[in-house]
């Protein structure tokens, strides 16, 4: 590994993050910190947002690790969600905010360093014209990888499958989720009471109410499950989910491996030339 992708819905690391990246020679790709929403074009918000990235822009302009500077996390992809009904009911008022706040991004980190990447999103299908005069996004359906970068999430597939896997040119998102060592799940949770496959506080504390059965089918597909994952017997029940969870991260790696070689093979590949995966 020898590329960090600093997300855009957490925060700017500390110098010290850099500077370890700096010495082992792991390059970072850097997002502002944005994604996900919406957000105004008036001219309060836009000082506010020039003043952050360029305070974030000069600190870290030393740093030889910074490969990319990206506008944000999803936003262009967010357009495209069938849920955003507000978004794609007033797409030209939206889009023209967005240009609007990325043209002043990409304005503030280029005036701190000219010879900075910008990228406009992740994921984003790249850009027609780029330079200080004239900045066009190519538009179109987010998922077409033959421009720019994609994210990959499908926990209905097969992961070991490597036709699962799209032939990206460059890959700025993906995986499959894991759990936790059972040692973690022990200092937040009671054994005894809250150990078992589909517990309430284990789906609490995961977070999103499908997972369990898509990581059940996902598994059955690989390793020979029990019939029953939660006997009445607490002893057996938490050997049982101690199970679980290392089923959960050798699926994890293999899901890695797959995805990982497969994109690896395509690097050279003539009509794909994936270049990158983070």
């Amino acid at each position: 590994m020898n590329l960090l992708r600093v997300w855009g819905g957490g925060l700017y690391h500390t110098q010290e993050f850099y500077d370890f990246c700096d010495e082992h020679g792991i390059m970072v790709w850097q997002d502002a910190m944005f994604g996900g929403s919406h957000y105004p074009r008036n001219p309060e918000w836009l000082a506010n947002i020039e003043e952050e990235v360029t305070q974030q822009a000069e600190r870290l302009s030393w740093h030889p690790s910074i490969l990319t500077w990206c506008g944000n996390n999803e936003m262009e992809l967010s357009y495209e969600w069938p849920n955003n009904t507000l978004i794609r009911s007033n797409r030209n008022m939206f889009l023209n905010d967005y240009m609007t706040n990325i043209r002043t991004l990409r304005r503030a980190i280029k005036k701190v360093n000219p010879s900075y990447v910008f990228v406009s999103s992740s994921p984003t299908k790249g850009t027609i014209v780029d330079n200080d005069d004239e900045y066009l996004l190519r538009w179109g359906w987010i998922g077409d990888t033959r421009y720019g970068s994609v994210h990959h999430y499908d926990y209905m597939a097969d992961c070991e499958n490597f036709r699962s896997y799209p032939t990206a040119k460059f890959v700025t998102e993906f995986g499959w989720q894991s759990y936790p060592m059972p040692e973690t799940y022990a200092s937040a949770m009671e054994p005894e009471k809250d150990w078992g496959v589909g517990n309430p506080m284990n789906e609490f504390r995961n977070r999103r109410t499908d997972v369990t059965p898509q990581f059940l089918y996902q598994y059955g597909l690989h390793f020979n499950l029990p019939k029953d994952w939660n006997p009445e017997d607490p002893q057996e029940r938490m050997s049982r989910f101690r199970s679980y969870l290392w089923i959960g991260h050798m699926q994890h790696a293999r899901c890695y491996e797959t995805a990982l070689n497969f994109w690896r093979r395509l690097r050279s590949h003539a009509t794909s030339l994936t270049m990158g995966v983070m």
